[in-house]
């Protein structure tokens, strides 16, 4: 049969563009199965040298640079000739990712690669570079960073960037350079120098702090402040009482820790002051809070009215107060709160207990040790254990390790490791068997890391170590190999590794969205604040908190911790702080900064992370790449500023781009 050969012709083009995009399909699928896998073991924190050894050598970039990112994330130096190659590779992506890594992982193996590269003349390698120097810390490193900091040819931005990195130093030729550039007349990097020097607090910098109370910039105002609470000097009273007076909450707050810091009565009338309804409630807390520290029997006067206020924050702070001014003459109104109907006056009244000097203070003390709200007890307990009797500590440390809440039994712990009470071995064993919680396990087994070589022989020890090695928990399995090569006992988990849900389907679902960020919509009883989620920034930590959040896991809790000008914390349905999801997630470090409005996942440790989160209310560069980045605040830091501990959160609605 003869063939058409214009037929053919014609169609030829449509056969190679099939021939073509079947080609590509192939490839895609190829790249989607090879970081499907990357992701799995990322997830697993696992190490498969094989593996890794094919990716680096893979011809697609974005394979090369997602295993550098989980070089660094994983942390085991059994990949290190794979980071070192990777920090040599030929695509930008790749080197970007391996030198985040190298900087992650803080191991002076891959010093003159970051050396390099922070003289390099690609802006963001360089960048990244010069923030990865300051984690590895060495003589070399320490020496780049103050020769970029002092360049007077460099640009403002890289000396600013050396100059907060430095924050991480602790050298005396770090500090002098930072001295050094403290008058510098650009305001960006002069505020980054007053940035790490506050980190770095030192009496010899007093004169330029005192200085920086006058700076035009604001926040190097702040910085100086929050360095003086740190660095106890009178000398800087006089600059401190006009500031008392502006109209910047902020600088109020700072200025009331440098007059606690201080003692400084002097400024007694200027903090009664405070007081004023037309203040911002943190720094109305603050000066009740100064004005208890003072000891001054006048601001009594003042402070008894808030023992009323609506406000439960500025209440519990007066009655503290109090108590240390008046010590045993407030157990009237301790013995009142203390049978409040209100949990968080029997807490309160508990925490005022510790001011009280009356023996009288441990039969109530005893009595909220028993009560049914487990804050109530965990503020009793805090004082019983650390009591300086005891007969006081031993009475209660059996029944707080036996409580039925997890905080009694930390404080419990926290006591055994402290005082090293091996007498205490089989209560812990009786408490490790008679559980199933995870937290409660977690505590029991890291306070056996204070006894050390004693725990050699002890059965109950070797018996809760077998049984934590077989556990279902890898966090829990991973404290027990821990343990268990410190007793030179037998350890079969080497392979061992956290289960992981992501597949190469699931993948593809939290993962492979190239659409516009999706926004949760925080509506709470101050206002709505709606937040901007980074999928491509922390696709899992995203993934989790939608999951969480269409499942109405979020609302009607509160925020339950609040630091004014730091974070505000929402996300435990206990309310504390100590309660979480069931369940724990990896942390995804990346390289975004911890700005105004930037959210965090908060954890308690790498990969603990579960439901809690932060947000923050100012910059906080010593954040960065210690603490999953997953949104940004894009409306209502007005309401963020606003936060009290104990404010309603309605609901949290996630609005996907489409809506």
């Amino acid at each position: 049969m003869k063939t058409n050969r214009i037929a053919l012709w014609c169609a030829l083009p449509a056969l190679l563009l099939l021939i073509v995009a079947g080609h590509a399909l192939g490839q895609g699928q190829v790249q989607s199965k090879t970081l499907a896998d990357i992701a799995i073991l990322e997830d697993e924190r696992a190490v498969d040298t094989v593996k890794v050894g094919q990716w680096i050598v893979s011809g697609d970039p974005e394979v090369r640079a997602r295993t550098a990112y989980l070089i660094g994330i994983v942390g085991d130096t059994a990949y290190r000739a794979s980071l070192v190659r990777l920090l040599d590779d030929d695509a930008k992506l790749v080197r970007l990712q391996a030198v985040f890594a190298a900087g992650q992982l803080g191991d002076s193996v891959y010093t003159q690669w970051l050396l390099r590269y922070s003289a390099d003349g690609d802006s963001a390698i360089k960048s990244r570079a010069i923030e990865a120097l300051s984690k590895v810390g060495s003589q070399a490193t320490t020496k780049q960073l103050i020769a970029i900091l002092s360049d007077t040819l460099e640009r403002p931005h890289f000396r600013a960037l050396a100059a907060e990195s430095i924050h991480r130093l602790r050298d005396r030729y770090s500090f002098g350079a930072l001295v050094a550039q403290a008058t510098n007349p650009d305001a960006g990097i002069r505020e980054k120098v007053f940035f790490s020097l506050a980190r770095r607090a030192n009496a010899q910098a007093l004169p330029f702090y005192v200085t920086g109370l006058k700076d035009a910039n604001n926040q190097i105002r702040i910085y100086s402040l929050n360095a003086l609470t740190r660095v106890a000097d009178k000398s800087a009273l006089t600059e401190i009482m006009p500031l008392l007076q502006t109209d910047d909450w902020r600088v109020k707050y700072y200025c009331l820790g440098v007059a606690d810091k201080l003692k400084a009565r002097e400024l007694l009338p200027q903090i009664t002051a405070l007081l004023n309804p037309k203040e911002h409630v943190y720094v109305r807390q603050a000066a009740i809070r100064v004005l208890g520290d003072l000891v001054d029997q006048q601001a009594l006067d003042r402070l008894t009215p808030f023992l009323d206020d609506a406000d439960i924050n500025l209440s519990t702070e007066a009655l503290a107060a109090i108590a240390r001014l008046r010590k045993d003459e407030a157990l009237p109104q301790i013995r009142t709160w203390s049978k409040s109907d209100i949990p968080q006056e029997r807490a309160a009244a508990a925490t005022a207990c510790g001011s009280v000097v009356s023996s009288e203070r441990w039969s109530i003390l005893g009595a909220l040790s028993s009560d049914g709200t487990p804050t109530v007890r965990a503020a009793a307990y805090e004082n019983l254990l650390s009591a300086q009797s005891d007969s006081i500590k031993n009475l209660f440390t059996t029944p707080a390790l036996m409580d039925s809440d997890i905080i009694p039994i930390v404080l419990a712990c926290d006591r055994i490791a402290r005082d090293t009470l091996i007498m205490e071995l089989n209560n812990l064993q009786i408490r490790y068997e008679g559980t199933r919680d995870n937290d409660i396990k977690a505590a029991i087994l890291d306070c056996l890391f204070a006894f050390g070589d004693s725990l050699n022989g002890k059965p109950a020890v070797k018996e809760m170590v077998t049984a934590a090695l077989a556990d279902d928990n890898y966090s829990i399995r991973k404290r027990a190999s821990t343990l268990a090569a410190m007793l030179k006992m037998p350890v079969t988990t080497a392979n061992d590794h956290y289960p992981t849900a992501i597949t190469p389907e699931s993948y593809r679902l939290i993962y492979a969205s190239d659409s516009p960020n999706p926004v949760a919509e925080i509506s709470t009883a101050k206002g709505t604040i709606r937040i901007e989620l980074l999928r491509n920034a922390a696709p899992k930590t995203v993934a989790n908190f939608i999951k969480l959040a269409k499942s109405g896991f979020y609302d009607k809790r509160v925020w339950h911790r609040v630091v004014p000008d730091f974070v505000i914390q929402d996300g435990c349905p206990r309310g504390d702080g100590w309660g979480g999801p069931g369940y724990e997630i990896r942390c995804e470090y990346n390289d975004l900064p911890y700005n105004t409005g930037s959210v965090g996942m908060a954890t308690s440790g790498k990969d603990t992370g579960g439901s809690q989160y932060f947000i923050c209310q100012s910059p906080q560069p010593q954040l960065n790449g210690r603490y999953t980045l997953f949104g940004n605040v894009i409306e209502g830091m007005d309401v963020v500023e606003r936060i009290e501990i104990g404010d309603l959160i309605k609901s949290v609605k996630i609005i996907e781009p489409k809506e």
